[in-house]
């Protein structure tokens, strides 16, 4: 067999970069859709405190204006989770012809093995990413556990008031369905969030008996179309993503995607009795600590959002691995502009 010569972090990035694939992580793609990266293993962000804004005072043109103070700043300093996924490249499946393939086009198996390989593992990064959104936005927290490392918390400061647990007094399901109309309890919680509300993300369970209150077959509108960016961020989100239509000004979208755990039992990203109320516009982004590899160092490629690697370990026989290196957390920007509800 011929000298395995394994591909640069550059070509390797070149496959990811111009790979099509369809975006399926509905709160990265809502909340979270820009990207930083940072010259660090940890991320130091400053976080303007933008709330309680003055409103301008009136004074004679001709006396001379206040100096507006300054607002102060926090810096917040914090470790991201750090992801390498690694496959080896089987040697055997590097033998015989794949389906319908001519002995002549062979040199190409290698290849398609390492492009698969990056593809799941950029995909499983991915995964990470969105769980890591969902559990911000839902809990105001990230706990970051794994093998290792000593478990730790990033504490995003979600106020208690944006999280709310549904009593048995105030459950939906001790509701009669004919007469009480659940889109009021939606607009009081609505109250809690720094923001405007114009989408309430629902799960399966939570939908089903939202749905099931004549009052909201009625107020629900599922004609009304526009060229919203929600609505063109929805197009390419999967058969885990539906978009049910509106009450009023506020889009309802049902979100049923699934990961899997290391053990491969499947999991919902979103509790299915869980709703989170928000805004599109929320920019939010996803910071990337540096790599952590001498590798990236000596080739200039430590800040940055992947590293994939490919190389050789040598021995009888040898064996091929592709390795994809991430430290990404996405960043609430302002965490209480959500309001997160849990349904009884």
């Amino acid at each position: 067999m011929a000298e395995i010569i394994p591909y640069t972090p550059s070509e390797l990035i070149s496959v990811i970069t111009t790979a099509d694939k369809p975006k399926t992580n509905l709160f990265l793609s809502l909340f979270f859709r820009q990207e930083v990266t940072s010259p660090a293993r940890d991320i130091a962000l400053d976080l303007i405190d933008s709330s309680d804004v003055p409103m301008a005072a009136f004074c004679s043109p001709m006396v001379g204006s206040r100096v507006m103070r300054d607002k102060g700043y926090e810096t917040k300093s914090f470790t991201p989770g750090y992801l390498k996924p690694k496959k080896e490249i089987d040697v055997s499946k590097l033998v015989p012809r794949w389906p319908g393939e001519v002995i002549s086009d062979m040199s190409g198996n290698r290849d398609a093995l390492i492009a698969k390989a990056l593809d799941e593992q950029q995909g499983a990064i991915d995964a990470r990413k969105e769980w890591l959104a969902v559990q911000a936005i839902t809990s105001g927290k990230n706990v970051i556990s794994g093998d290792g490392i000593e478990k730790y918390e990033i504490d995003w400061k979600m106020s208690d008031a944006n999280r709310i647990s549904q009593t048995s007094g105030t459950a939906w399901s001790a509701q009669d369905k004919d007469t009480y109309d659940p889109n009021d309890d939606l607009e009081n919680y609505a109250e809690a969030a720094q923001a405007p509300i114009n989408v309430i993300i629902f799960g399966k369970k939570a939908w089903q008996l939202y749905r099931s209150f004549k009052s909201v077959k009625q107020a629900l509108d599922t004609r009304r179309g526009s060229n919203s960016r929600l609505e063109t961020t929805l197009q390419n989100l999967g058969e885990f993503v539906s978009h049910k239509g509106y009450v009023g000004d506020v889009a309802i979208i049902v979100y049923t995607g699934k990961y899997k755990n290391e053990d491969g039992t499947e999991e919902y990203y979103l509790d299915p009795m869980t709703i989170v109320m928000g805004n599109t516009s929320h920019k939010g982004l996803v910071a990337y600590g540096a790599i952590q590899d001498p590798a990236a160092a000596r080739e200039g490629l430590t800040e940055s959002s992947v590293y994939p690697k490919n190389y050789v370990v040598p021995g009888d026989p040898e064996i091929e691995y592709v390795q994809t290196q991430s430290a990404p957390q996405p960043i609430p920007a302002g965490i209480d502009k959500f309001v997160t509800v849990f349904v009884k």
